[in-house]
């Protein structure tokens, strides 16, 4: 999945940009595993699009902001 967002990038910049560190994708995978976990716990199911952007934060295409901004909010889920 990385190297495509690097070819991606390239092709769009011409130049290949570091998305984020091995350590900060790693930090973001296990954050993410126990998120996922622990709403699973929960009985809730995560959608493909969930899963998807996920990935994205994960390999640094997103910002956290970016990823949490796209959740629905409590309110929104209580509708």
């Amino acid at each position: 999945m990385r190297d495509y967002v690097i070819r991606v990038r390239e092709r769009d910049t011409g130049a290949v940009k570091e998305v984020i560190s091995a350590s900060e994708r790693k930090r973001r995978q296990d954050a993410v595993t126990f998120a996922m976990a622990s709403v699973g716990l929960e009985g809730f199911k995560h959608s493909k699009e969930d899963e998807e952007r996920a990935q994205r934060f994960i390999t640094g295409e997103i910002d956290l902001a970016e990823y949490l901004g796209a959740a629905p909010s409590v309110d929104q889920l209580n509708k």
